[in-house]
């Protein structure tokens, strides 16, 4: 099922789902019975799956092992990203 597909099943207009996806709306009770009705599901289903903690990103993971070894909390840095307009950038200048 798309999205478009989703909205359509649901009632849901596409541009108030997208907004309430980036959080600048929420999602009622209402929204939620219609998502989870489109979707064959229950509605307790959705709001558990919202309210689940977010997963560790790989590096969080390993910073999180090596403070256990360390016995002190470390600090992560992004070490670099690539933008379709830019050239790679690193977060620090110098990486000794």
């Amino acid at each position: 099922m798309t999205i478009d597909d989703l909205c359509k099943a649901s009632g849901i207009g596409r541009n108030s789902y997208y907004a309430k996806l980036r959080g600048e709306r929420c999602f009622n009770t209402e929204d939620i019975d219609a998502v989870a009705e489109a979707l064959g599901c229950d509605p307790f289903l959705i709001l558990e799956e919202a309210s689940a903690p977010e997963p560790q990103t790989q590096y969080a993971s390993v910073a999180s092992q090596l403070e256990d070894v360390l016995g002190k909390k470390i600090q992560i840095e992004k070490a670099a990203y690539e933008d379709k307009n830019k050239n790679a950038e690193s977060g620090r200048e110098n990486m000794d």
